[in-house]
């Protein structure tokens, strides 16, 4: 699953978006319990790509030590995280 950072600690404007990625973790709660595979990938910023392209959210994020991502390095970590059969990441 898709999430966000906003479903672990909440952002600024984004509780909506926070309520969301909650369902999404405990729908991988739900699969896990019945033995089946999921993984929940809480997203930050990307480097140039959807809000990382926003200065105003980027400086937000970096206020609270959250530096956008490089695509690539992204990619990797989702693989990685779900060949580890890791239930959640941020």
């Amino acid at each position: 699953m898709f999430s966000s950072i906003a479903g672990i600690w909440g952002g600024g404007g984004q509780g909506p978006a926070g309520a969301a990625n909650a369902v999404l973790d405990a729908l991988v709660e739900w699969r896990r319990a019945r033995g089946l595979k999921a993984t929940s990938i809480a997203w930050g910023a990307l480097d140039e790509i959807g809000i990382g392209m926003d200065e105003a959210a980027l400086a937000q994020l970096r206020r609270r030590g959250v530096l956008p991502m490089a695509p690539q390095l992204a990619v990797t970590a989702m693989v990685q995280a779900v060949a580890g059969n890791e239930k959640a990441v941020a």
